[in-house]
């Protein structure tokens, strides 16, 4: 549209608007705008603060899990640690084993997350303190001594053996791939994650190998830790109002949540580890075949990654942290929130406002409409008088009492008229 053909619509417009329309819509729109952008621009900054406030928390939660990861994990190197000392110092020896019983059974219970401390030699003999979930104290022996037959038995409170809590059948150490594993391994390391013999939890075994003066491998120095308490310090967790979060391996197989389910699954009378893609938590399923979607190949995720997506239509803020401790471990920590759990006040927040904006429309119409009226009527009067002048009726006279302009005009009207 050219400024010749918008000024004609202007003028058009302006010929058929009354005064009192000039003078209310002008007003109204203003105070629109007005309130309109100030409710957008408080919407906005209401929305980077909530981005803002996800990161921090997020970044708060992620950083905290990462913390106790490595507090949870060097402890069961340092148990090792203390056993290698132990034989170092010619306390104790790779070769009779039941000298270890009491003093495994002893250091099992100084640490609250460890399940089992064991050492296993070259000849098959494997020695171990547990304890159970339940604060029960074990002692377990394999080996030529139990013909290769793995048993658990109680004790006494002197950690004493008395019966048998359970058996299992062949059952040699050095066939087991942890104990294969630290063989190879040269340093202190990582077993895989297993499923524990006795309780349903996972087990995480730290791996030290014993090698005598000629670099001899004399054995293995064994310590689990259970990854059942690492589920319930997740647990514990206050992640938002509904936001949850969990720890896999980068080839996906979950090992612990905050939710209440287990890490392992029962088929066929089996135990078995399960992706996490497979979960029975809907978020969690969701989440995980996102990042799977959105990376290809967990193990790019090389650095802490912050990202959105949606569930079921709703937004939900998501924060991958690799975790790494430089014993083989690769981990991937996962915190998802619900963007609704940080907009629940926004929103009634944007509801006030909405509110407000209609409540000061409405004033600002009423108003409009008032103060249109007081500087309207007093002209319509000296119109209609102006009018009746013009036809001849000069007793037409307009009663004002005012003292401003509009009052000034009626009196010098009053004046023409006489």
């Amino acid at each position: 549209m050219s400024t010749l053909s918008l000024k004609h619509l202007v003028a058009k417009l302006s010929r058929k608007a009354t005064l009192q329309t000039v003078l209310i819509v002008p007003f109204v729109l203003q105070v629109f705008a007005a309130v309109g952008i100030v409710g957008y621009l408080s919407f906005r900054n209401s929305q980077r603060a909530v981005n803002d406030l996800a990161d921090q928390l997020m970044g708060e939660v992620s950083n905290r899990i990462e913390q106790n990861l490595r507090t949870y994990l060097q402890t069961p190197h340092q148990i090792n640690q203390s056993k290698l000392d132990a034989v170092k110092l010619g306390f104790v020896n790779m070769k009779d084993l039941s000298a270890w019983e009491k003093y495994l059974w002893r250091q099992v219970q100084l640490y609250p997350y460890i399940n089992f401390t064991s050492i296993a030699n070259q000849d098959g003999e494997y020695r171990t303190g547990e304890k159970m979930s339940n604060g029960t104290l074990l002692i377990n022996a394999s080996g030529p001594s139990t013909n290769f037959d793995f048993y658990s038995y109680n004790t006494n409170d002197t950690g004493d053996r008395t019966t048998v809590a359970a058996s299992v059948k062949n059952f040699d150490i050095r066939q087991h791939p942890s104990y294969a594993y630290a063989a190879l391994a040269i340093k202190p390391t990582w077993s895989s994650v297993y499923i524990s013999f006795l309780e349903p939890t996972l087990i995480l075994s730290a791996l030290q190998p014993v090698y005598n003066s000629q670099k001899q491998l004399e054995g293995v120095l064994i310590a689990a830790l259970r990854l059942d308490s690492i589920g319930q310090f997740l647990n514990s967790l206050k992640i938002g109002k509904s936001g949850q979060t969990f720890i896999i391996e980068k080839n996906g197989t979950l090992l612990a949540t905050s939710t209440a389910e287990k890490p392992f699954r029962t088929q066929n009378g089996k135990k078995e580890l399960f992706k996490v893609t497979e979960s029975s938590d809907a978020v969690t399923q969701t989440t995980a075949k996102y990042l799977e979607n959105h990376f290809q190949n967990l193990h790019q995720i090389t650095k802490a990654q912050q990202l959105n997506f949606e569930i079921n239509g709703k937004q939900q803020f998501l924060k991958v942290l690799p975790f790494q401790d430089g014993k083989s471990l690769d981990w991937l920590i996962v915190v998802v929130v619900p963007e609704a759990d940080f907009m629940q006040q926004i929103h009634a927040g944007n509801r006030t406002t909405v509110l407000l904006c209609l409540a000061a429309l409405g004033m600002a119409t009423v108003l409009g409409i008032l103060t249109s009226r007081w500087i309207i009527q007093p002209l319509i009067k000296l119109k209609n008088a102006a009018i009746a002048l013009s036809e001849g009726q000069f007793d037409q006279t307009v009663k004002l009492d005012r003292s401003d302009e509009l009052g000034v005009l009626a009196a010098a009207f009053n004046s023409m008229a006489a």
